[in-house]
């Protein structure tokens, strides 16, 4: 059995009226062709970028499933069966790791949030570390060859005295 992240996009009616009924659903569906829910998270009520199937509001439900790899289009189909609930479902094939990296606790990714939303209202953390200045820059550039003198050094040199005595 492989290991597959599934994000649903689920009809925002449906889903306030009965959350319980549409997890059954959801994981009946992947039941029924073999799978097995190992992890799933509801995401809130959004309002979409833009009207789907005559839907303006969705709730995004992350689950991590592991099934045979030939019950996937089985799955796909099923959820194509059940609009009425289902808008938009979406299938990527995951390793072990994902599911360790995605499985993150409430007060983890409000931490996570409010360092995003600190750093982009501040500016980046290393706002405070001063950048070399032009001068100083110029000042550790390596030397120029010795037969290529600059302009500046050759209008600068002693002249030699070309008369012989």
């Amino acid at each position: 059995m492989q290991l597959y992240e599934g994000m649903f996009l689920l009809n925002a009616a449906e889903a306030s009226r009965d959350w319980d009924g549409v997890e059954g659903r959801i994981a009946d569906l992947l039941t029924r062709h073999g799978g097995e829910v190992v992890r799933a998270e509801k995401w809130a009520e959004r309002r979409l970028a833009y009207d789907i199937a005559g839907q303006s509001k969705g709730v995004y439900y992350l689950v991590f499933f592991k099934a045979p790899p030939e019950s996937v289009q089985a799955i796909r189909g099923d959820c194509r069966l059940q609009r009425d609930l289902i808008i938009r479902e979406i299938f990527l094939k995951q390793d072990e790791s994902a599911l360790q990296k995605a499985t993150y606790s409430d007060s983890e990714i409000r931490a996570a949030e409010r360092a995003r939303r600190m750093t982009r209202d501040t500016g980046s953390p290393e706002k405070d570390v001063k950048k070399p200045e032009p001068a100083k820059a110029e000042a550790e550039k390596p030397a120029a060859p010795s037969g290529d003198a600059k302009p500046e050094e050759k209008a600068s040199a002693p002249a030699e005295d070309t008369q012989k005595t």
